[in-house]
Parts: structure tokens; sequence; C-alpha cells
């Protein structure tokens, strides 16, 4: 049972099975295409500079964007390796998507408890979330600590202000 006004997104390589047929008909469920979700080059531009305030050229942007294929997170990924590994934006031409993809997986997942993982497991789709959505989300208790905990630790996520109504909790923005 989905708790109302939760939404569920399902994220696939292939297009939704036929047993959907009648959720797409009735407008109950909506596909978005690769087309749709691949970054523009300008879009890759504003990402990157937003991750990393630095002098990077737009002919660096465009090699990033190559590489990723407008894969947003792959994208993110190929930035952050660059800051934490101080090894600039040269080196990563040389990475490849499922290299992209098994650092991601050994930084935030590889490292973290199997509660964290879980966590991250039915969140990654929000691009943001406050504590209290996370928690109705993913039934934990303790969304805002584990939030706190991955910002603390550079985990893809990052607090960007504070919620307005009741406790003042902590929001972020993960990947």
């Amino acid at each position: 049972m989905i708790p109302e006004g939760v939404h569920v997104i399902v994220v696939s390589r292939n297009e939704p099975l036929p047993a959907f047929s009648r959720l797409r008909a009735n407008n109950g469920m909506h596909f978005i295409g690769w087309n749709e979700l691949r970054l523009t080059f300008e879009e890759s531009r504003e990402i990157v500079r937003m991750k990393d305030r630095k002098s990077i050229t737009n002919e660096m942007v465009n090699e990033l964007h190559k590489k990723v294929d407008g894969w947003a997170a792959g994208l993110v990924l190929m930035v952050e390796i660059a800051k934490t590994r101080h090894t600039g934006y040269p080196v990563l031409k040389e990475l490849t998507p499922h290299e992209i993809f098994d650092y991601f997986a050994n930084e935030a997942l590889g490292k973290t408890d199997k509660q964290t993982q879980a966590f991250l497991l039915k969140t990654a789709f929000l691009p943001r979330m406050t504590a209290l959505m996370a928690e109705k989300l993913t039934g934990s208790n303790n969304a805002e600590q584990v939030l706190s905990g991955l910002n603390k630790n550079h985990y893809f996520t990052t607090q960007y202000g504070y919620h307005t109504q009741g406790a003042n909790r902590p929001r972020g923005t993960s990947l």
C-alpha cells in the first residue's frame, strides 16, 4: 500500500510491461523516455558549474557531456570524482560509464551500513527531500540523522536549507 501523498517512480531501461497498459491509458502512470531525460550540453554545463565553480572550459564540459551521454547522475559523479581525487578533468576522459558506476557503488554503498544502503536505495530517485519526506518514504524514524550523516561525509547529498514548518529539519539534495 502506497501512503497518501507519496508517488512511486519506477526506473527501468525497458518500456513498461503490457500489464501496465490500463494505467498508462487512464493516466494513472506516465512514461518518461530517455530522450526527455537526457541532458543537453547547456544543462550539463550548468550542473558542472553548480558543482564546481572553478574555471572549467566549455571543452572540458563538452568532454564530460559526451562521456556520460547526457546521464545526469554520471555527470555529477564525474565532477565529484575530479574534486575528491584531485585528478582534474582531463584524467576523467579515461573513465568508462561502468567505472563511474563502480565508483558510486563503492563510495555510496560499499562504505555504508545496511540501514543507510536501504535508505539510499529507497530515496535515490528524489532530486530533493525533507527529512519528513524521507521518513514517510522509508518508514525510518531517523531520516534526519541519515541525511545529515550523508551530507557530512560528502555522500552525494547537500543540505540546502531548513524546513519552515514544525521542527527545523534540514533538507537535502540526493543523487
